[in-house]
């Protein structure tokens, strides 16, 4: 005896047969429903009739509940005005379907119109979703652009890109649902379009990094336009952050762009995060300087130090014997993080230094070199020789 094969599993309908299928039974459903009202039936009158009225409730509620929010007596201010924009965005499609589904329950109706009906209402219930989603992450990142309204020229390409990619997936999402209730099998179109995504990712990798890296920047804020930055050996200020790129201006002048995915990567002082600027100065003086004088010279340094008012001393201390010098190593901190406030003072502090050297007597060196001779007794003259 024969075993017998298996049967294949039926193949799935091709997607515009399956489409054309969904449309035809929708067209059947509706001339059933029509011809259902014609004849003027008990139970056609009481649906429609409670269709009505709930349509009639629904907008008048939809209207009140608008008003009311515009007149904020209800919510509070962190949800009165997305609540505002749902209720502005609920489609009267979704009202009169809705409405329409829920009179038919009341009633016995023909397979065709409830099927019709069923899909009508199912397409009007994802658009519904669909619009309702899209507001609700705009609002979010409404709110995320105001946190930093002080940076709206840096994030306003970023707000509008991030719009559209949400408008992108919450429409594709919504797409796939209606296909999938129109008898389409959306694993095998999703299972393409996963493909085709990988090899656009692939493609446009580096510039989606980029994007992700603006968005981290733009979230984390590692640094902010105005702010001065030293990104590897260039020290620079932040004028734009774009979608891909940002841009910096050296401090002379030139304008230097760098991929932002490459900018997170790097480890990056933020100068305006400080809320003061050191300097660290070596004061050379001359090997001649008596030692009790050099005992003298950390407290002479920060006095000179003291007199400036956006100066803080930090320390003074002789640290090595240089070259042509004793050299003192004074470390103190402008009052500001702006570097001309460091300057300033920088310059005071020196000028102090060479006023309290020249009243003391104290020699600034500079580089010397002392060559010394030796003579050797074979190159003396005979007559100098004992």
């Amino acid at each position: 005896m024969t075993a017998s094969a298996p049967a294949a599993a039926p193949a799935a309908p091709p997607p515009l047969d399956s489409v054309a299928s969904a449309t035809s039974s929708l067209g059947s459903g509706l001339g059933d429903f029509i011809r259902w009202v014609a004849s003027i039936e008990g139970q056609a009158l009481v649906a429609l009739g409670v269709a009505a009225l709930l349509t009639l409730l629904l907008l008048a509620a939809k209207r009140w509940v608008g008003g009311a929010l515009a007149r904020g007596e209800i919510g509070d201010d962190s949800v009165r005005a997305i609540a505002r924009d749902l209720v502005r965005r609920l489609m009267f499609f979704f009202i009169l379907m809705l409405a329409l589904r829920i009179g038919l329950t009341l009633v016995e109706t023909p397979d065709a119109v409830d099927d019709a009906t069923r899909l009508l209402f199912t397409v009007a219930a994802v658009l519904q979703g669909a619009i309702w989603a899209q507001a609700v992450a705009v609002h979010l990142l409404s709110r995320l652009v105001a946190r930093h309204a002080g940076e709206a020229s840096t994030i306003a390409s970023a707000f509008v890109l991030m719009r559209w990619a949400i408008m992108v997936l919450v429409w594709s999402v919504a797409l796939l649902l209606l296909l999938d209730n129109l008898g389409v099998n959306v694993t095998a179109l999703v299972a393409g379009l996963g493909i085709g995504g990988v090899a656009i990712a692939l493609a446009a990798q580096s510039t989606i990094a980029n994007f992700f890296s603006a968005f981290s920047i733009i979230t984390d804020r590692p640094f902010q336009q105005g702010d001065t930055i030293r990104f590897g050996d260039l020290t620079a200020a932040v004028e734009e952050i774009r979608i891909r790129t940002t841009r910096l201006r050296s401090f002379d002048g030139h304008e230097v762009v760098v991929p932002n995915a490459k900018l997170m990567e790097a480890t990056i002082d933020n100068y305006n995060r400080m809320d003061e600027r050191r300097a660290v100065l070596t004061i050379g003086v001359a090997y001649e300087t008596p030692p009790a004088l050099l005992r003298e010279l950390p407290a002479l340094i920060e006095a000179c130090v003291e007199r400036v008012e956006s100066a803080r001393f930090q320390r003074c201390h002789l640290v090595a014997f240089g070259p042509s010098s004793l050299d003192f190593e004074l470390a103190f901190f402008g009052r500001s993080r702006e570097i001309g406030v460091l300057m300033d003072a920088r310059q005071q502090v020196l000028f102090n230094i060479v006023e309290a050297f020249a009243a003391k007597d104290v020699v600034i060196a500079y580089p010397t070199q002392t060559l010394h001779l030796v003579r050797d007794a074979a190159d003396e003259p005979a007559g100098a020789r004992g």
